[in-house]
């Protein structure tokens, strides 16, 4: 049961946000240990009309995603266990498809999102996490292909359309 505002906020806003764009589960219980997921979206083929979307959105749902959402800096202990979720997780992707005699290919599996209002140098040093040049300002990648991980300074990203959608859970998001 959440008990945080925010928490019962940013999952809510994301849950109605991403369902038009495939499943959503809120709360996913990673197989294993009892841990929860907040978010694990899973996008759908489906024809039917969906809204139009670009930017970090648009990123964000064009592969199967878990999403943290932190209202102030993740500390080093929270990464981690967010790290151990998304593991744990791909442990069970790779077991089903084992067990469905299923070769897996890289956008099988997913990739996790840390979004934050924002992230400490400390974490983002420890975690040696870079800034693509492709990549906007306040988004950082995890040079580790297999963790499949972006830390997302929601305070950092630029003021624009594109980020718009994922501002929405910042702290003065629409202003700086």
């Amino acid at each position: 049961m959440t008990q945080n505002p925010f928490d019962a906020f940013s999952k809510e806003f994301l849950v109605d946000l991403l369902i038009p764009y495939g499943t959503v589960e809120r709360s996913f219980e990673v197989p294993g240990e009892s841990k929860f997921i907040d978010l694990l979206f899973l996008p759908t083929a489906s024809t039917v009309s969906k809204p139009k979307v670009s930017g970090l959105l648009k990123q964000v749902i064009s592969t199967p995603s878990v999403l943290e959402v932190y209202s102030s800096s993740p500390s080093e202990d929270e990464v981690a266990t967010c790290l151990a979720k998304l593991l744990w997780l791909r442990e069970d992707i790779v077991r089903s498809a084992n067990r469905d005699d299923r070769k897996l290919v890289s956008n099988d599996y997913p990739r996790l999102w840390i979004l934050a209002n924002s992230l400490s140098a400390s974490v983002r040093k420890k975690c040696a996490v870079i800034q693509e040049n492709r990549s906007p300002q306040g988004i950082y990648h995890f040079p580790n292909s297999i963790i499949r991980t972006v830390m997302v300074s929601l305070k950092e990203v630029p003021i624009n359309p594109d980020t718009l959608w994922l501002r929405l859970l910042a702290r003065r998001c629409l202003t700086g």
